[in-house]
This record gives structure tokens, sequence and C-alpha cells, in this order.
């Protein structure tokens, strides 16, 4: 019979590509894998799983919490294992009931180092709370930790088993993903995937495109995701209508995976922007996004101050970095990047295969099996 392990997330949306496509599918090849988990939308899976139950709770994080408690000790596993603040707090009472049970803590965000004095006051004192009262008092009680990168795991308990699960792409999803054809083959598309927020330099995009067009008037800038709030939309368009770049601009909003993936397999040229502030918390992470693009040989304009990102740069020669703030310098390189792209595809296409999640699935497998037998 095979052992059970119980999944909890609470913040995430069950689309979440760590938790769902890369780490439950793949447990899911050696263990029974029951999931409590949080739809804020309705989007539906496109995977069917035999081996994965889906259990979906609802209301406000407080309501989740509990529910998921309750649920937890109600389905009893060999393992349970966290993916946010909230499902850290829910599984740490499970443990205190299933003292037999093992818990493991996936560590995919830097809680250790987030900018906590940015928040508002809900999220600052649920933060303040978790790093200084709940971790210090409850981490030894866990069995394992996982981690996006090294740094994560950094802030956790060191006798305990930890392993690094890098965010690399499921191949097996994007080769299944057809072209949605909706990209005009005679434009150049500058992409942007992710938060649309100040620190993300969004004006310095807008700008940027404005700039460029007088170089190449077939550029256009694609914007997938939400805007970080309402007012910044409102003046976003308002630039955008008043530098008479509504043709230049396509926002598609937030897009669930598989339609985001199927704008980007348009056989056109794609050249990813990421212009970020330097923000230490960014500064060690690996965003999902940056091996999704190299695996679609994306060619990609970034900042420079992005750690891993400087290290796959450096080893592919597949993209380019930039000094975020000098408009000058990205204008030379996306020209370059524009000019020289069929050499920076290449590049992607013969390392893509390095930096795939069939590597991180046998580590995720290995893991397991250490938790079980500890």
């Amino acid at each position: 019979m095979k052992n059970k392990i119980t999944i909890i997330w609470i913040w995430h949306d069950i689309l979440d590509d760590r938790i769902y496509y890369k780490q439950a599918i793949s447990l899911s090849k050696k263990y029974n894998i029951t999931l409590i988990w949080w739809q804020w939308k309705n989007e539906k899976i496109w995977t069917d799983e035999n081996n994965i139950h889906l259990i979906e709770i609802k209301g406000n994080p407080i309501k989740r919490i509990i529910k998921s408690i309750i649920l937890g000790i109600k389905n009893k596993s060999d393992i349970y294992v966290a993916h946010d603040l909230f499902s850290y707090f829910s599984i740490v009472i499970i443990k205190l009931f299933k003292w037999k049970s093992k818990i493991v803590f996936d560590v995919h965000e830097f809680y250790s180092r987030y900018p906590i004095k940015s928040l508002n006051f809900k999220w600052k004192l649920t933060f303040i709370i978790f790093l200084y009262i709940i971790k210090p008092l409850t981490s030894r009680l866990f069995t394992g930790f996982t981690g996006a990168t090294p740094e994560m795991l950094d802030y956790y308990p060191s006798t305990k088993e930890k392993e690094v699960i890098y965010n690399f792409p499921p191949k097996y999803l994007f080769d299944n993903i057809q072209s949605n054809n909706k990209l005009n083959s005679n434009y150049t598309y500058l992409v942007y995937h992710g938060w649309i927020s100040e620190d993300r330099w969004i004006w310095n995009m807008l700008k940027l495109l404005k700039e460029y067009t007088k170089i190449n008037p077939n550029v256009k800038l694609l914007l997938i995701w939400w805007f970080s709030s309402k007012e910044l939309e409102k003046h976003i368009f308002k630039y955008i209508k008043n530098n008479k770049l509504q043709n230049k601009v396509i926002y598609t909003g937030k897009l669930p995976f598989k339609d985001t993936i199927a704008y980007l397999k348009n056989p056109v040229k794609k050249i990813w922007l990421w212009l970020c502030n330097k923000v230490w918390q960014r500064w060690k992470t690996l965003p999902i996004k940056l091996v999704e693009y190299l695996y679609l040989e994306i060619p990609v304009l970034s900042s420079s101050h992005d750690k891993y990102f400087n290290e796959i740069i450096a080893l592919n020669n597949c993209w380019i970095w930039v000094n975020e703030k000098d408009i000058n310098h990205q204008i030379k390189h996306l020209k370059e990047l524009e000019s020289n792209y069929d050499k920076y595809r290449n590049n992607c296409k013969k390392v893509k295969d390095n930096y795939i999640w069939k590597n991180e699935e046998k580590k995720l497998l290995n893991f397991y099996d250490k938790i079980l037998w500890t």
C-alpha cells in the first residue's frame, strides 16, 4: 500500500505550477496525494492524476486555516507538507494531533528578507509573528525543508533534512501546449509577465517602448498579469493614451498557465523584459519565469543585480543584462538582441534541457523517501 502525503496551501492557487504541476504530480507517481487548497479564481486544472485527491476550502484566511487543520487531522497521512505561511501554521497544529506523522515546509518565498516595512498592517503583523515568534518556536518540529534556492534554506535548522528543488519547467506541459497564433510575425514583441508595478519598472518599460519605436516602429509591448493597484492601472493607461501608444501595448490581464504559454509559443520575435529595483530578497531568488523563458527559447533583457540571472546568462550567453536605470544602455542592448535574435535563441535551445523539472523530480522523490525513514 502506498504511503500518503497531504499537501496544504492556503494562499496560492491550485494552478500554482510549483505546487500542483510539479511537486504534486511528481509525488503522485510514488505516493497517494491529498491536496487541501484554496481556489481564489474559477480556474480548472487541465491534467487528471489518479493518485491525487483534491479538497477545496473557502472563506477568509482564518477560516481556511481552521478548515485545513480539521481536514488535515481527518485525512491521516504519513507526511504533511506546507507551502505558505498560513499552511505552516496549520501543519504545526496538525503535528500536535498526529505526532507520529512527519511535517515538511516548502520554502519558495524569501520570508526572512521580505521588505516588512513596506507592507500594510495586516501583512506586517503576519510576517512579524511568523519570523520572530512562530518560526523560532516551531521549526524544530519539522522533519525537513525544501527550498527554491539554497539561500532560502539558510534560515531553518541545519540539523534537519534539506533539499533545493529548483523551479525548472515541466517539459511535458510546455510540449503539449500549442501556440494561439495571436501575435503578428511582422512585429517584435517586448514581453513582460508578472505583477505590473512600479518596483518592476513598468514606467521604464513604457519609456523604453516609446524610445525604441523611433528605431523600430514594428515593436509592441505584451503585458501579461494584473496591475498592483487600480490607481497605477489608471495612470499607466493615461500615459499610453497621451503618448499615442495604444496600438503598441497589448494587455491581457492574468491568464491561466496554459493560455500564457500559448501566447509565448507564438513563432514571432519575442524579448522578455526583466527590469526591477535592486531588492535584497529578490537578489537571491530564482523566479519561475526565468527558466520558463529559457525553455521557450526567448532571449531576455535583464537587470544586472539578480544573482541567478547573472549566473545562467554568463554560463550560457543566452541573454543580456543591463543597467536597469540607463535607458540608452537598454536601447543599445535591445537592438543587439533583436539584430542577433537567432543567435541568442539558439543559445537558449542548446542548454534548455539542462534546466527542466525531470532533474528536480528525482531529487524530490529521494528527499521524501528519506523523510519517511527519518
